[in-house]
């Protein structure tokens, strides 16, 4: 079978920018659930901080879970960013 244009079609194409695939979008022939994932850029952009502040704050351990891509780009859990910045008002009001 061969695959014409551009994946994924255009019926599966999301415009969140958590870059979600929705249920149903297929890849090599296995469906995928829909995974609700941020990039650094996404995270640093709802922070209102930099990339870099978002990178070394991942790097010393201080930022939330996080996973990677076969293509080693990072990427994080919606759930796992939301359940980070709780934390971080609970810290605060603890102090």
């Amino acid at each position: 079978m061969a695959v014409c244009g551009h994946w994924p079609p255009r019926q599966f194409r999301t415009v969140n920018l958590a870059r979600t695939w929705p249920v149903g979008a297929f890849i090599g022939g296995l469906a995928m659930a829909a995974i609700d994932a941020l990039t650094v850029r996404d995270m640093a952009s709802e922070l209102r901080v930099g990339r870099s502040t978002v990178y070394r704050w991942l790097a010393t351990g201080r930022g939330p879970r996080i996973f990677r891509l076969p293509n080693n780009e990072i990427r994080i859990h919606r759930a796992d960013f939301i359940e980070w910045v709780g934390r971080l008002e609970i810290d605060r009001k603890g102090s």
